[in-house]
C-alpha cells in the first residue's frame, strides 16, 4: 500500500521497485493462499537503474492471481521480469480457473493497453495468448536510456 501511495504518483520508477513491488503482490498472496500457491517469480537479468511506468506490470499480475489455477504445482503461475539496456520483458503463464463463476470484467486489461499507448506509443509489444487451459501474457517495452539520475 506504502508503495502506491508513495511511487505510484511518480510517472516513472526505478524498475527495482517495481520488481520488489511485485514480489510484495507475490508475498501477500502466498500468504493468502497459507502456503498453498505455487507461483514463480523470475528476475532474470535486470538494469535496474532503468525507470518504468509505475504500477504498469501489477494488473497482470492480479489477474494470474484472480484468473489462475494457484494450487497446482504441476503447473505454477510463472512471472518473468527481465531488462536490458533500453528494453524491458515481463511474462506471465497461468493455468486458467475454467470453474470460475466470476467472468466478467477485462477493464484492467483495457486499462494497461490504454497506458501502453499513451507512455510507450510505437514502443511497445503486448501478446496475448488465450487457449484452452493456459493464459499468458508477453509484453516488450522498448525505454529510452532513462535511468533513476536522469
Amino acid at each position: 500500500m506504502r508503495y502506491m501511495l508513495r511511487e505510484g504518483n511518480d510517472a516513472f520508477v526505478p524498475l527495482s521497485a517495481e520488481a520488489h513491488y511485485l514480489e510484495n503482490v507475490i508475498e501477500l498472496q502466498r500468504i493468502s493462499a497459507k502456503g498453498n500457491a505455487y507461483i514463480n517469480f523470475d528476475r532474470g537479468n535486470m538494469v535496474t537503474e532503468q525507470k518504468v511506468a509505475a504500477l504498469l506490470f501489477v494488473s497482470f499480475v492480479e489477474n494470474a492471481f484472480k484468473h489462475g489455477v494457484l494450487n497446482d504445482p504441476e503447473a505454477p503461475v510463472d512471472i518473468c521480469l527481465s531488462a536490458a539496456a533500453g528494453k524491458i520483458e515481463f511474462a506471465v503463464k497461468n493455468k486458467k480457473n475454467n470453474n470460475q463463476k466470476d467472468k466478467t470484467g477485462g477493464i484492467g486489461l483495457y486499462n494497461v493497453r490504454r497506458r501502453l499507448e499513451l507512455i510507450y506509443p510505437g514502443k511497445h509489444k503486448l501478446d496475448i495468448i488465450d487457449v484452452d487451459e493456459f493464459y499468458s501474457i508477453h509484453l516488450v517495452l522498448q525505454t529510452s536510456l532513462q535511468t533513476c539520475g536522469a
